[in-house]
């Protein structure tokens, strides 16, 4: 099994108030086509018996009593089973059933709480709460930590709710059954999910992973992407061969997705990931690959408590009377100005307010002094400074990487002494002597840009979000460590002057011929296979025509 048993407000108008109930809640409910789609590719026997983990609005509910009907079923209702935590699913459920006055199956409970005393399900349909460790509420964090105490699932505190939601409800999984998950991307990407794909993959005959370009949830505010995760013929104990699961990606949610041979697709709607995934861990095998962290230890930046408040542009901070020795150059949020080194003349436009004195003086005191001291007294982050304007003020790193990236994976030198707020990390060395403008060049090669990739979660957009764990695994070509400084530098300097003037590929393709087709590294016809493989991953994420000019 994946898991083994062990020992005074102002009012808020109804329909923000349950925006936010259901965003807190991780409640997403399943758009129609999506279920219906699904409910297909799960049920195939009129006897079928499906569990709904969190039916919320009942979408998936529907889809399965449709389908159970076409199959032949008289009395649909009674081969499901169902809960959820939120009252309000039950409104839904009434809508669904109006007539059907005894709906015992289905329990007001939080899944995570309830204990199966037999497998019940031969099919598991679920779009399980979208909400990560670090936005769950404390009763949710007390529901985990008692499931862990129970289980053990193998996967680190910090994965996200939906995970808990996919390994419990095994236990309810008959052998030879199957599973139907919408799953937020991350199930690609995050390293606290590696652990449990793998043993999926020990423990379903055939999975199928269907990544999904089109925002199934922006109607409900989530900008996450998804993926959909169908896995058949499960085995409790597991089979003796593991699967190699088959991801397959699509522009649009189709039903021919879920169901034809991933050859007969046409090559743009082909997944390339596994592909790709598999070319860089050859180069590793043959210790062509270093991990970014080897070099650089990635921060979070500096954190404010309110950006507004401390970071402005020049021109507004002269408005209020503050002097720039009171200033400290900063880069903030994702749409920073793009370059590969960011240089002591370049026109940095925000500004975090550092008063360099020991007591601030006359002009910054009297601003410090305008904070509301309601808002002042509820904020987290002020109340662990002292005092409370403080902020820590880094111009040591050694260049900053995007917490987001539209187009490309962005890793900027850091050659002007300045600073980063929280949206950016911080590059510290991780090692001494680390040639910074090598590991930058290295950065925009086409294996680091490929890595990247594969690394990223996908939101809204196309964009790619890198958490700080990610940024030290995105792999580097191992020739970086034969630049002199003066060549790096130079080199570098060749692709900042590309990036600025908006000729990114350019840049990129300058960036192999020095550090993996001059060294050897790779052939020039490996290195093309393995823009291939980039090029394809972009166009899934961006489309064509972003994908071709992916400097936006």
């Amino acid at each position: 099994m994946l898991i083994e048993a062990k020992e005074g407000a102002a009012e808020v108008k109804p329909q923000v108030a349950d925006a936010l109930r259901r965003r807190n809640l991780g409640i997403y409910y399943t758009p129609m086509h999506a279920a219906t789609i699904l409910a297909k590719w799960a049920i195939r026997d009129v006897k079928d018996f499906v569990l709904e983990p969190s039916f919320g609005g009942c979408a998936l509910l529907s889809s399965a009593v449709a389908r159970l009907s076409e199959l032949g079923s008289h009395a649909p209702a009674a081969q499901l089973q169902g809960y959820d935590v939120d009252s309000q699913a039950f409104s839904h459920l009434r809508e669904l059933f109006p007539d059907d006055e005894d709906l015992r199956q289905f329990t007001l409970a939080d899944f995570l709480k309830v204990h199966p005393q037999r497998r019940t399900a031969n099919v598991i349909l679920a779009n399980p709460p979208f909400v990560a460790y670090r936005q769950m509420s404390s009763d949710q964090r007390d529901t985990i930590q008692e499931w862990r105490r129970l289980y053990s699932g193998g996967f680190s505190m910090e994965a996200a709710l939906w995970l808990y939601f996919l390994a419990h409800s095994l236990q309810f999984l008959q052998e030879g059954g199957r599973i139907a998950f919408v799953l937020p991307s991350s199930y690609l990407a995050s390293n606290y999910a590696a652990p449990v794909r793998t043993r999926l993959e020990q423990l379903f005959r055939t999975i199928r992973v269907v990544e999904v370009n089109e925002r199934l949830f922006l109607s409900s505010g989530a900008q996450e992407r998804t993926c959909l995760l169908l896995a058949d013929n499960y085995c409790p104990v597991g089979w003796p061969t593991a699967t190699k699961a088959i991801h397959v990606a699509c522009e649009a949610l189709q039903e021919n997705y879920l169901w034809d041979d991933p050859a007969e697709l046409t090559t743009d709607q082909q997944a390339i990931r596994s592909a790709a995934q598999t070319l860089l861990d050859e180069l590793g095998a043959n210790s062509k690959l270093k991990p970014l962290g080897h070099f650089l230890h990635p921060l979070i930046g500096e954190v404010t408590g309110d950006v507004p408040f401390f970071v402005k542009s020049a021109t507004e901070w002269s408005e209020l009377g503050i002097m720039s020795t009171e200033l400290t150059a900063v880069i903030h949020g994702s749409g920073t100005a793009q370059r590969a080194v960011i240089r002591a003349d370049d026109a940095v436009d925000r500004f975090m307010l550092t008063p360099s004195a020991g007591e601030p003086n006359m002009k910054v005191a009297r601003y410090l002094a305008g904070y509301p001291d309601a808002l002042q007294s509820r904020n987290k982050t002020f109340a662990k400074r002292q005092p409370w304007w403080r902020v820590s003020c880094c111009t040591t790193a050694l260049g900053f990487v995007p917490s987001l990236h539209n187009g490309y994976f962005r890793l900027m030198i850091n050659d002007a002494e300045i600073a980063c707020t929280n949206s950016i990390y911080r590059l510290m060395p991780a090692k001494t002597d680390v040639n910074k403008f090598a590991v930058g060049l290295a950065a925009m090669t086409s294996i680091a840009q490929l890595s990247a990739e594969l690394l990223s979660r996908k939101l809204g957009g196309g964009a790619l979000k890198l958490e700080p764990s990610d940024v030290r695994r995105v792999s580097l070509p191992v020739s970086l460590e034969t630049l002199s400084l003066d060549r790096a530098r130079r080199y570098a300097d060749d692709v900042d002057k590309l990036i600025r003037q908006g000729l990114v590929d350019e840049a990129g393709q300058e960036a192999d011929r020095r550090l993996l087709v001059e060294p050897q590294l790779i052939s020039a016809a490996e290195c093309e296979r393995i823009r291939a493989q980039l090029n394809g991953l972009r166009q899934m994420r961006l489309g064509k025509s972003r994908a071709q000019s992916h400097t936006n």
